[in-house]
Parts: structure tokens; sequence; C-alpha cells
């Protein structure tokens, strides 16, 4: 009976956990994603992953940087080390792009650890864009599962 107790609980995970800024309109959340939106249109959306094969941080930001700067052309403007709450080491990828004629900022946070990977994206008008930064930067680095 212990056993299986310990293999249920071990198999439940609390979900993911971030408050986004008061700035953002929360439109959906469940265990393993929230998607908050501004009033002009910028975008948070967060998410979790399991990664039954464990790959490491390296490995998914590599394919990161492949995927969105080469396939994609976004241009990359900064890249950075983060960490969350909980102590893991992140990357934090900021780019921009055109889309119909305007310029697109992007953020993408990754931060892989314990067979998961989470994500955290905040796209936008470049005008606006700035203006929700650094909330959403502090509210990734919060955020625990």
């Amino acid at each position: 009976m212990v056993a299986v107790l310990a293999l249920v609980l071990a198999g439940c995970r609390a979900g993911l956990s971030i408050e986004p800024p008061p700035s953002f309109l929360v439109i959906a959340r469940d265990r393993r994603e929230v998607k908050a939106i501004t009033p002009d249109e910028v975008k948070l959306w967060v998410r979790e992953f399991d990664d039954p094969h464990g790959a490491s941080a390296s490995f998914w930001g590599d394919t990161l940087r492949n995927e969105l700067l080469k396939n994609r052309g976004y241009v990359l403007i900064g890249e950075r080390k983060v960490s969350d709450r909980d102590g893991r080491e992140g990357l934090e990828l900021l780019m921009e792009a055109t889309a119909q004629g305007q310029a697109h900022r992007y953020l993408m946070t990754l931060f892989v650890g314990e067979g998961r990977i989470r994500v955290g994206e905040l796209v936008g008008p470049k005008p606006v864009f700035d203006r929700y930064l650094e909330d959403v930067r502090k509210a990734l680095a919060s955020m625990t599962s």
C-alpha cells in the first residue's frame, strides 16, 4: 500500500505556478498552461511539457535558436541566462520580426529540468512591447512548478 501511494504521489505535480503582471488579463489557465493578454494586444503564454527523453537545456536552447532564427526569420536582439524561483537555470532569447509591415518583439524563456520543459513567451508590437518586458521577466523568474 505504501509503495502504491509513493508511486501515485511521485506522478502528481502541483502544476505550473505563475502570476502574470497586473496589467495582463488571464484568459486561460490550467495545470500546464497560462495565457494572458494586455489591452494593447501584448500576449503572454507560459507552458510546461514533459520531456521523456531528458534532453539538456543546451540541446533545447540550440533547437530554439535554429528554429526561430534560421527557419522563422527572427532577428536576435539579446540572449542571456536566467533562473527561476526553484533555482533552475534557463535561457532567454529576445528577438524581433516584421509581420504585416509592423515590427514585433518576441521574448522566449526556456527552463529545463526534472524531465520537464517550461517555456514562457511574450509577443507584441514593438512600440508597446517594452512597456511590459521587465514585469514579465520578474513574473517568469518567480515561476515554479
